[in-house]
């Protein structure tokens, strides 16, 4: 991915997956997920959710910045109640967003949650890491500020 851009769940480039089994009907074999109808596919861009997270699960995925930038970046998330969750970029003293809280209003209540970073020319890698579990994600976007 080059910024602007929107990736759905499965368009991660690494994961760590901790617990057996690939439950849900959009599993790809390697991380849970199922699949989304209107309106959550909708403001989710994205067909499926990832889902049934277990703590210290996570996905990620790469992109390049041509330039350095300040770049917003989106994770669309739902929880039946409030996680918390963390976005960094991989190796990236100081890219770390802390901890963030899900909605919380239900398995298929998505909402925006938003980090901004700086951001230097070339490649890196962002990593969305289910802390507490029990959440979902739908997609991610990086846009400039």
């Amino acid at each position: 991915f080059t910024v602007p851009f929107t990736a759905a769940a499965l368009e991660y480039s690494g994961f760590l997956e901790l617990d057996n089994g690939d439950p849900g009907n959009c599993n790809d074999g390697n991380v849970d997920a199922w699949l989304l109808s209107d309106p959550p596919m909708t403001f989710c861009q994205s067909e499926c959710t990832i889902g049934w997270t277990t703590p210290g699960e996570y996905v990620e995925y790469d992109f390049e910045s041509v330039v350095s930038m300040t770049v917003q970046v989106t994770a669309r998330v739902a929880s039946f109640s409030s996680k918390v969750f963390r976005m960094e970029l991989v190796g990236e003293e100081g890219a770390d967003s802390g901890d963030i809280n899900t909605p919380g209003q239900g398995w298929s209540a998505f909402e925006a949650r938003t980090w901004v970073v700086d951001v230097s020319s070339g490649m890196h890698t962002l990593r969305v890491w289910f802390t507490d579990g029990s959440m979902n994600l739908c997609s991610v976007s990086v846009n400039e500020v």
